[in-house]
């Protein structure tokens, strides 16, 4: 931030709020614009608990502190590394920097087991390790649309009234919600909703 008037910190969370909701509980230093009236009466409104840390003791936002500390090693190193390569243009840094985001909001915590991406997101966002090894990819973006599987007999809704029985013939790609079906001898592209499972004959 340029500067952390009261103006400009609450237009900053106001971005947050806006895009991940209000937190429960919310830690900062005892900095003036977390002692206006303005943020007092936005954390009253919405519920949030305020929890200012001790004057002089920066160890009480220990996660805070040590997220600094991993970001100022890592623009360290990729200076040094820009002025070893001779590229220190502003596009060269941000992709550095791009890459240095995603791996360490990618990488799961030896605590908790998950990335912080995952449990911001609650889903595992995909990565290259995601991308090579199918143990780490996400079942959850998968589930809603492989409920039919090769050979299951259908009822495709063709329209609004009308409905044919099918078979599955293959799902056109991992986690896609198109099925082809052979209907009658033909074979037709249809999306998941217009499917459903075909009653039992006895």
């Amino acid at each position: 931030m340029a500067n952390t008037t009261t103006d400009t910190v609450m237009k900053t969370l106001s971005e947050i709020f806006a895009i991940w909701g209000y937190p429960h509980k919310l830690v900062s230093d005892n900095g003036p614009p977390f002692q206006s009236i303005e943020f007092k009466n936005v954390c009253t409104k919405c519920s949030i608990v305020h929890c200012p840390t001790p004057a002089r003791h920066p160890e009480s936002n220990g996660f805070a502190e040590r997220a600094v500390q991993l970001a100022k090693k890592a623009l360290n190193k990729i200076s040094l590394d820009l002025e070893k390569k001779e590229t220190q243009d502003e596009f060269s840094f941000s992709v550095q920097v791009n890459n240095f985001l995603f791996n360490y909001r990618n990488t799961p915590s030896t605590v908790t087991g998950k990335s912080p991406n995952e449990l911001l997101l609650s889903f595992r966002p995909r990565t290259n390790l995601s991308i090579l090894n199918p143990k780490f990819q996400t079942p959850s973006g998968t589930s809603n649309f492989s409920m039919f599987r090769e050979g299951d007999r259908v009822t495709v809704r063709i329209s609004n009234a009308s409905l044919v029985e099918g078979i599955v013939v293959r799902q056109l790609g991992i986690g896609s919600p198109l099925y082809l079906i052979s209907v009658a001898g033909t074979f037709k592209r249809v999306h998941a909703i217009q499917l459903s499972h075909a009653p039992l004959k006895c």
